[in-house]
């Protein structure tokens, strides 16, 4: 495995795990606003779409750490993983699209046979 993977893999990991915290941060925060809210449906609404959200970013985040995680041990299909997530990372500006660009550089230039033992 060559530098440019390894750093790849890191790289998904560390934004995995800020990934997840940021989302949690922000869910106890809003969450507790929501508590002193008046209106007694309100409350409800909101904590559940907040819900909504919050596992679907953790999700997103923990599949990121998963697979930098397989990569660093040279999985293949996690190859395919970060590609993907790398492309849809793209569009979160500014440190997924650079980790992005990063990333899909370094997996998809052409490999030589030494990068390959």
């Amino acid at each position: 495995m060559d530098i440019h993977t390894r750093i790849v893999a890191v790289l998904h990991i560390v934004l995995g795990v800020l990934g997840a915290a940021v989302p949690l941060l922000m869910g106890l925060v809003l969450g507790g606003a929501a508590a002193f809210m008046r209106d007694a449906q309100l409350p409800g609404f909101v904590l559940g779409l907040g819900a909504v959200f919050l596992g679907f970013f953790i999700l997103l985040a923990l599949v990121d750490v998963v697979a930098g995680v397989a990569l660093l041990k040279g999985s293949r299909t996690a190859r395919v993983f970060v590609i993907v997530i790398s492309a849809l990372g793209l569009f979160s500006f500014p440190f997924g699209t650079l980790v992005g660009a990063y990333s899909l550089w370094a997996l998809l230039r052409k490999q030589t046979t030494l990068d390959m033992a």
